[in-house]
């Protein structure tokens, strides 16, 4: 239940733990649990390295979580603190997130992913309960 687990080293520290399978993920009710890790990019930096960014499955009926809210994006913020920037079941413009595409390669460059950039902005594509969809820009604080 713990076998997968993601870290990260920042320019100027330690390499650090960012997730767990079997652990309490970030900003979402107490008693949830991460199951699974799909997806993993950095964001592009000027500066230096970037930030990860990653899609985490979590375990339905743990803390509250459903088949409808168990996918989610989380991200490093500029302090270095793991946040969640979305999440299947969040509600935008008066609509629910169905489901979404993220971190996935663009035609024509294999394993080269165009989420997130520098400014730490993330570009997805949303669909929504109701059938439509939307591209989405989330920023990471």
């Amino acid at each position: 239940a713990t076998a997968s687990t993601l870290w990260w080293q920042p320019d100027s520290g330690p390499l650090a733990l960012l997730a767990r399978t079997g652990a309490q993920p970030a900003e979402v009710p107490s008693g949830a649990r991460w199951k699974t890790f799909t997806s993993l990019a950095m964001s592009t930096s000027t500066s230096g390295r970037g930030r990860p960014l990653f899609i985490g499955t979590m375990l339905a009926g743990k803390g509250g979580v459903t088949a409808a809210t168990d996918i989610a994006v989380w991200s490093v913020d500029s302090p270095g603190t793991l946040r969640l920037a979305f999440r299947e079941g969040d509600t935008l413009a008066g609509k629910t997130v169905k489901n979404f595409r993220v971190l996935k390669a663009t035609v024509g460059t294999p394993g080269v992913s165009r989420s997130a950039n520098d400014q730490q902005r993330i570009a997805w594509l949303a669909t929504y309960t109701d059938g439509t969809t939307g591209i989405v820009q989330t920023q990471v604080p």
